[in-house]
């Protein structure tokens, strides 16, 4: 059994590894616990082999420890591995799915980051997180000071901020410390913050043949949805969920509205027809609201949860509600 191509699944406990010879037939198939598919690795794969894995939470770690080992990881986008998933989604078809993308010669691949990398990226994603929540935490206290009678100032988020610039130190430290940072620096008009994001979201800048592939993978080009001779140049995407605007009422603002309108034809025009398709209609757009919500937590993580968790799905708190990446300090 000579394998060319293994495609795994990562989970927390268990995971599926799938793979091929070097005419693509699939001659190793297997379902393992955590403590065992490393060792199932070094076992039935040679060193060399290329070993493909999605770019989700803890992808990093395991490619890092089998790059250790030998092998060559690749780490794949979730959104470019979606396509080649056959049926139902499975482990066992996600596994293969991932092994079918590593064949494409066209296919991008997601450089591997370093623990150093990860580390900068974590002291930004909790400053990020810090100054979104900090309009909620804000509101949180004034309504618990105000069941005792008290009424809390408007500067009372600035006792939040401390902790803000407790990671603005930690950053500009950063900054002094690492050789990457410090020459990202010297150009003008870059400070510790960016520079040290660039760092922990770039790397290794040789993995891109120019500037426009780096802005690409930054998410800073248009979208594009372009057919034939008729082009149509969208927004900067940005690589982010919608979250301003009506989103930061309510998470599925269309839907709503197509059920308001529904409802009031209902009222209006009470046919028989009007009747049965009411219904149907709103489980249509219920379903269509979840599969939407599943699309996103694949391509946005961890961004999308924090989202979800303070936005209502379908009944904002009131008008005079605002979500916290909406506030003027975010």
């Amino acid at each position: 059994m000579k394998l060319t191509r293994v495609g795994v699944d990562l989970a927390k406990n268990i995971f599926q590894l799938h793979g091929v010879d070097r005419a693509g037939r699939p001659v190793w198939c297997k379902r393992l616990k955590r403590n065992r598919w490393i060792r199932e690795i070094e076992q039935y794969v040679e060193p060399g082999v290329e070993i493909g894995m999605e770019a989700c939470g803890g992808a990093h770690h395991w490619a890092r420890l089998l790059q250790s080992k030998g092998y060559r990881v690749r780490l794949i986008a979730p959104q470019f591995v979606k396509p080649y998933v056959k049926s139902n989604k499975t482990d066992a078809n996600d596994a293969q799915a991932v092994c079918e993308a590593m064949s494409r010669p066209s296919m991008r691949y997601v450089a591997v980051k370093s623990i150093e990398q990860q580390d900068i990226q974590a002291v930004h994603r909790v400053r990020a997180s810090l100054i979104s929540e900090r309009c909620a935490k804000a509101n949180q206290l004034r309504g618990l000071a105000y069941e005792y009678g008290l009424v809390a100032p408007r500067e009372i988020a600035a006792l939040l901020d401390e902790r803000v610039r407790e990671l603005d130190k930690e950053i500009r430290a950063i900054g002094g410390e690492n050789e990457a940072v410090g020459r990202v620096q010297q150009i003008r008009g870059i400070g510790p913050l960016i520079a040290s994001a660039l760092v922990a979201m770039i790397g290794d800048a040789r993995q891109f043949k120019n500037g426009r592939h780096v802005a690409v993978a930054l998410g800073l080009t248009p979208r594009q949805h372009s057919s034939g001779s008729k082009e149509r140049i969208l927004g900067i995407s940005k690589h982010q969920p919608a979250t301003t605007g009506v989103y930061a009422y309510m998470r599925h603002p269309q839907y709503v509205g197509f059920i308001a309108i529904m409802f009031g034809f209902l009222l209006q025009w009470p046919t028989i027809l009007t009747l049965v398709m009411f219904p149907l209609l709103v489980w249509m757009y219920v379903r269509l609201a979840h599969a939407e919500e599943h699309e996103a937590l694949r391509e946005f993580g961890r961004a999308y949860e924090h989202y979800a968790a303070v936005t209502p799905r379908w009944i904002p708190h009131g008008l005079g509600h605002q979500h916290p990446t909406t506030h003027p300090g975010a």
